[in-house]
């Protein structure tokens, strides 16, 4: 399966499943972030160590009530540079939020959840690094706040760690990133 085509079927999942999904609590939300990715990977002996110029996410959710509110989503943390080749790193989310409102526009989150994810490894000759692709389950975690403007849109900045099983280990890629967010 092309990559394309996977990232066209997991962005239809998300959307698809937000309307369940707002179905089963007070209110429904869908959100695009964008950012910077920094993988946690091994570098390689005297090679060049870029992280990502840019990475993304979409995502689904429901707000069972005030405080607590479940989310599901597409993250894809595009490749950095490793020891003469690149990681790359992508998956589908499912986290539990809790959030505090700070007021009527503001609030402050967490997220805690779990990642299945599909890395690949590439590296330069020589290089001491564990290449090849693999897929499984990791933790997530994040902290974002938040702030409303009109009835219906949320600026959102977070900064998330998705751990994801590469051919050597789990490795931590952090995400920093800034979204809108529209709530039905």
């Amino acid at each position: 399966m092309n990559q394309r085509l996977r990232v066209s079927i997991g962005i239809a999942a998300v959307f698809v499943s937000s309307t369940a999904l707002a179905q089963s609590g007070e209110h429904g939300y869908i959100g695009l972030n964008g950012g910077r990715a920094e993988y946690n990977t091994d570098c390689g002996v005297q090679a060049s160590c870029d992280n990502a110029s840019g990475a993304w996410k979409v995502y689904a959710g429901a707000a069972v009530n005030e405080w607590l509110g479940i989310e599901l989503g597409y993250v894809d943390m595009r490749h950095a540079d490793r020891a003469g080749g690149s990681a790359k790193a992508r998956g589908v989310n499912l986290s539990l939020i809790g959030q505090v409102p700070l007021g009527d526009m503001f609030h402050i989150y967490g997220k805690l959840g779990t990642t299945y994810g599909r890395t690949d490894v590439s590296a330069a000759a020589g290089q001491p690094v564990a290449t090849g692709d693999d897929k499984g389950f990791g933790a997530t975690g994040a902290v974002g706040a938040a702030v409303d403007f009109g009835r219906n849109w949320t600026l959102a900045l977070e900064w998330e760690r998705q751990q994801f099983r590469f051919v050597g280990g789990r490795q931590d890629v952090d995400l920093t990133s800034l979204g809108l967010i529209y709530r039905y």
